[in-house]
């Protein structure tokens, strides 16, 4: 009987179409996915892989995703921004509302602030759980659900690997964009730059601390691409495909096992 096989995608923001490249090459080396696991930008790219979407159709929605498409300005004392249209653009352009029309299992990290706790999301409205995993604190205004006050799942899972292993997966492959495989070429410029690079060592700290979790981690070399610019997203996909490339016999070894 085959090993199962479970993808935990960390978030990135930007970044995130680092996740298109690791997955292009999966499915071009035949590469099994039983069950995604998905925080933030990871999510968003699990939630599409999971509905059905090629690693390959995907590449071309980046090429025509502007962010009007999935952010909104908006008048709130909780956030900057709003992401309703993400969820819009989830219902279009993957074909699931719900997580029961999903044809791969797909598990989202989020984190209550009322109860102070990191959550599963599995079940129910789709769309809504790839909001909240993405709504980065303060940026973005919180997702309200079932009397929680929802944020990203980045806040306490960076990397879900250890979700992917307790739902099942007998191999874990990780792709963590938060370790970035690299050094910053500049120096930030702004105090927003400075806050923006100490949240991202705290997050690649905990994103490290979680790759004990996984079987392979791949880690593509993404550090000088910031977590807010789309317009390089086909360099970034190239650099997932070529992380994911140094990885694929290791993974397939353990397939083999």
């Amino acid at each position: 009987m085959r090993k199962k096989v479970g993808i935990a995608l960390s978030g990135g923001g930007a970044r995130g179409f680092a996740h298109i490249g690791a997955l292009k090459v999966f499915a071009e080396n035949d590469i099994p996915i039983d069950l995604i696991t998905g925080t933030s930008a990871g999510s968003i790219v699990g939630a599409a892989i999971a509905a059905g979407v090629s690693a390959n159709d995907l590449e071309a929605l980046a090429a025509k995703l502007r962010y009007s498409a999935v952010v909104a300005p908006t008048i709130s004392r909780f956030g900057l921004l709003s992401n309703y249209r993400l969820g819009k653009f989830v219902q279009k352009k993957f074909g699931a509302r719900d997580f029961r029309d999903l044809k791969i299992p797909l598990f989202v990290t989020a984190y209550d602030l009322i109860k102070n706790e990191g959550l599963i999301l599995s079940t129910g409205d789709l769309a809504n759980a790839v909001r909240a995993s993405s709504a980065v604190p303060r940026l973005f205004t919180p997702i309200r659900m079932d009397g929680k006050l929802l944020v990203d799942g980045g806040t306490f899972s960076p990397l879900p690997a250890k979700t992917a292993r307790e739902m099942g997966a007998d191999i874990v492959i990780g792709v963590d964009l938060t370790a970035c495989g690299g050094t910053f070429q500049k120096p930030p410029k702004t105090s927003a730059g400075i806050l923006i690079r100490s949240s991202l060592s705290i997050l690649k700290t905990a994103s490290t601390g979680q790759h004990v979790d996984a079987d392979v981690v791949i880690s593509p070399k993404i550090a000088e691409f910031s977590m807010f610019d789309i317009r390089p997203y086909r360099e970034i996909i190239e650099r997932g495909e070529i992380a994911a490339r140094r990885k694929i016999d290791v993974i397939k070894a353990l397939l083999a096992e």
